[in-house]
């Protein structure tokens, strides 16, 4: 992950959020669409909550998250 970080990609998206992406997938088990939905307005950092807005079949949760996990998107979202 660490050498992610430092490619240039030709995407548009920066390295940083790929990285960030992957990381939110793995400790979350959040479908790509899920993670990808995802507005600032749907990440609680202060109780470590996203809000998953109307899923599959249009239902909608809200999906704890661990301490490591809230610190990344905190850093995250500092640097853009």
């Amino acid at each position: 992950m660490a050498h992610t970080a430092r490619l240039h990609l030709r995407t548009g998206m920066r390295a940083t959020t790929y990285t960030t992406l992957i990381g939110l997938l793995v400790a979350t088990d959040l479908k790509a669409s899920e993670a990808f939905s995802l507005d600032r307005s749907d990440v609680d950092l202060v109780n470590g909550i996203l809000s998953i807005r109307e899923s599959k079949l249009g239902k909608s949760r809200f999906v704890p998250i661990e301490e490591s996990t809230r610190a990344a998107l905190e850093h995250y979202l500092v640097g853009c």
